[in-house]
């Protein structure tokens, strides 16, 4: 750009527009390295604070140890607890020991009279920026190359290392007295952000942990990675410390409320029958880590008390079982299995009309029977009187009729939680002959208005219907025979039977019918589930 047939004024301009880019290049890349020495300040203080936690902890864990009410049993746990200090700060002084190097190769921190240096920061305890930490050559010589790369497998062992025997200390061999549950160690291993694992870039390709972390990054991104992996060494600790200490509590079972209890089988009872129950005084624990499962399910605990919450699909006695996962006092957790029943019912309201009790010859009269809070399954029904009543399970029956008796009674029993019978009553029933079936010419003819000679071609077959007004709906019969007679004005009368009801084959009755004309269908019967019977006929007017 600054070369060419320019004149000189123009490669001048060139030449500034290529500075000032350079420039703008370099205040983004600035600004890249001091967000890196941002980071790194926020992990260190991250670090700091949870050590100063975990040193709570630790003496809280060494006051256990050392009373002599509770020393028998602390102790295996805080030995633990020391040997997690040791390592963690055997890891914490081999990173510092990386750092130092690294600063010392690379003239360290930029100091207070520069930009970003010490007091620039204007914050107490923040460590300056690097002096170069745009550098990208000295620790990829330190990790990747030196001595085969030797220190970057070093770095990556190093921390895996520290993070199994970190986890290690969770384990559940009980073989120094502690009783840690099983899978408390294996889920911390799989949580801890304590890890180098070789990957692969972005084509997929195979690459190391040091080569992805290390080898292309800024020497501010380097260390900043290695103040995360501090952190992370830190905050492994204090769970490991945090859950030795919770152990030791978990060896004891602590109470902090009590309850009356009324625990009964059933709230329903019956008139004439016991009502029972056991009245108790249960403590509980509202902190406690108790864990309540139902069918393979984890309850949500309040307060201590497991919440069980369940939809019944279907009517009758539910049995529900499960377990509470507990601490053991002597370590690991102990199950207690409990079941419960309940009976499931739908919600109905029982409506009778007096006089209106009717069943019907010839069909399945369906009956619903329910005693609330009473299983279907301890529901018992028998008709008296004729007939025969059929049990289709859930609470449903259907009676059936071959002929007309004057009057039948169901009568209900429950078996009641303490196995005796009890009689729940009886209702009576009046036994009718199904009405007599309405006869209709297509869909819709039926004699009650005139209708027209091309409307009357139209219709191929002939309906008995029980009508809209029946209660029963689905209840059909079928035309079997029938006598058809035209009555024309100024002609004698002409008929034809049929068998069945189709009146495809008598259409030609119809085709000369005229205003005034009359046609009769008479002598029917119809086939229905009371049998063959004979039904009414029709009168058409034709118009």
């Amino acid at each position: 750009m600054a070369g060419g047939k320019l004149s000189g004024r123009q490669k001048m301009i060139n030449m500034m527009y290529l500075v000032l880019t350079a420039l703008l290049a370099l205040n983004v890349s600035k600004e890249i390295i001091r967000a890196f020495n941002q980071i790194e300040n926020s992990l260190d203080k991250s670090a700091s604070n949870m050590n100063e936690r975990t040193n709570q902890m630790f003496a809280a864990l060494e006051k256990k140890a050392t009373d002599p009410a509770t020393a028998a049993k602390a102790t295996p746990y805080f030995k633990r607890a020391q040997q997690a200090r040791v390592k963690a700060e055997e890891f914490m002084t081999y990173v510092k020991k990386i750092k130092a190097d690294l600063e010392v190769k690379t003239e360290g921190r930029k100091k207070d009279d520069d930009a970003h240096g010490a007091k620039a920061t204007g914050k107490v305890g923040d460590k300056a920026e690097l002096s170069q930490g745009d550098n990208i050559e000295v620790h990829a010589n330190l990790f990747m190359v030196e001595n085969n790369g030797a220190k970057g497998k070093e770095l990556k062992k190093k921390i895996n290392d520290t993070r199994l025997a970190l986890v290690g200390l969770l384990s559940a061999d009980s073989s120094d007295g502690c009783k840690i549950p099983k899978g408390i160690m294996e889920g911390y291993d799989v949580s801890t952000s304590l890890r180098a694992e070789d990957g692969k870039n972005s084509d997929g390709t195979p690459q190391t942990w040091e080569s992805m972390t290390l080898e292309h990054s800024p020497l501010a991104a380097v260390f900043a990675m290695l103040s995360k992996v501090e952190n992370d060494c830190r905050n492994l600790e204090a769970d490991v410390v945090n859950e030795l200490a919770k152990s030791i509590d978990a060896r004891d079972f602590k109470f902090d409320r009590l309850e009356a209890k009324v625990l009964s089988a059933s709230s329903y009872v019956m008139v004439g029958t016991a009502y029972e129950a056991d009245i108790l005084l249960v403590a509980s624990n509202t902190k406690s880590d108790n864990r309540i499962f139902v069918g393979g399910s984890q309850l949500t605990v309040e307060n201590g008390v497991g919440k069980y919450k369940v939809t019944p699909q279907s009517v009758g006695e539910q049995t529900f079982r499960g377990q509470i996962v507990v601490p053991d006092p002597a370590g690991g957790t102990k199950n207690y299995e409990f079941e419960g029943k309940y009976s499931s019912f739908k919600p109905f309201a029982s409506v009778a009309a007096d006089e209106m009790n009717l069943f019907y010859v010839g069909l399945e009269n369906p009956i619903t029977v329910s005693v609330p809070g009473v299983d279907p399954r301890n529901v018992s029904v028998n008709m008296t009187g004729g007939g025969s009543l059929e049990n289709v399970g859930g609470g449903k029956y259907k009676a059936k009729f071959n002929t007309r008796v004057p009057e039948v009674s169901l009568n209900v029993t429950a078996k009641m939680p303490d196995g005796k019978q009890q009689s729940m009553g009886s209702t009576k029933f009046r036994v009718r002959n199904l009405p007599i079936p309405t006869l209709k010419v297509g869909a819709s003819i039926d004699g009650s208005r005139p209708v027209t000679r091309q409307e009357l071609s139209m219709q191929r077959t002939l309906f008995a219907s029980m009508g809209e007004s029946f209660p029963y709906q689905g209840v059909k019969y079928t035309v079997t025979q029938a006598t058809v007679l035209v009555a024309a004005k100024g002609q004698p009368p002409r008929q034809q039977s049929i068998s069945g009801g189709d009146i495809n084959s008598i259409s030609g009755l119809f085709s000369n019918l005229k205003s005034g004309d009359v046609v009769v269908f008479m002598g029917v019967r119809a086939t229905g589930p009371d049998g063959s019977r004979a039904i009414n006929g029709l009168t058409l007017q034709i118009q």
